[in-house]
Formats: structure tokens, C-alpha cells, sequence
């Protein structure tokens, strides 16, 4: 896979998640992908992950990625941003991310690890 494919995916990826596509996300990742978050501090598969869509679109509301760095690699990508969003409570978030994702031969996310600092 090429940089373009690889940077394509990592689009993708990210609008599903600022408009909680659950659909879009399906088609990114392989049924067997983990995910992991140092929030949660625990591994997730698809469908937990589409299951807390509700809930992180409820505690930051619409939110947003940006100051995006990042780095293709032959099989995933690395990618820092800032999540910026006000929640329903009209509090600002800003969160600093760094997300490495590996992806199979057939082009779809199978591993999804997310560090973040607040």
C-alpha cells in the first residue's frame, strides 16, 4: 500500500469518527480488529468501540482534529492532533492524541492504539 492509500484511510478514519459513523468505521476495519485507549486502559473490538459513540459524542459533543502530524509507515500510519471541541456544558476540550493504527494486506484497520494527554 502506498502513502496516498495509507493517508486516505487515516482520512477516512477520522471523519467517521468527528461524525460518529458507525458504518464508515465498519468498512475501515477488519471484524477481528482490537482497539486500545489509555483512557479506558483496556482493549475493545468494533462493535464496543461503535458502542461508545453515543457516549463520547455526549461528553465532548462535536469535536474536531487539528495541528494533525503524521507519519505513513509500510503497513499503518502514526498520527498526533489535537481534539478540540466545547462540550454540552460549554467547556472548552483540548486534548492531545497521538494514534498508531496498523492496517492488513487487504487495506483494513486491524490494530487502533490511542494515547492521550489532557
Amino acid at each position: 500500500m502506498n502513502d496516498s492509500e495509507l493517508g486516505n484511510i487515516a482520512d477516512r478514519l477520522f471523519r467517521a469518527f468527528e461524525k460518529h459513523d458507525a458504518k464508515t468505521l465498519r468498512e475501515l476495519c477488519a471484524p477481528h480488529a482490537r482497539f486500545w485507549s489509555s483512557a479506558t486502559k483496556r482493549e475493545s473490538d468494533i462493535e464496543e468501540l461503535i458502542e461508545a459513540l453515543p457516549g463520547m459524542k455526549a461528553a465532548i459533543g462535536k469535536h474536531r482534529y487539528e495541528e494533525v502530524r503524521r507519519m505513513v509507515a509500510p503497513d499503518g500510519f502514526v498520527e498526533q492532533h489535537r481534539v478540540r471541541a466545547t462540550r454540552p456544558d460549554g467547556k472548552d476540550v483540548d486534548i492531545e492524541a497521538c494514534v498508531v493504527v496498523r492496517v492488513d494486506e487487504d487495506d483494513r484497520i486491524v490494530r487502533l492504539d490511542e494515547y492521550l494527554s489532557y
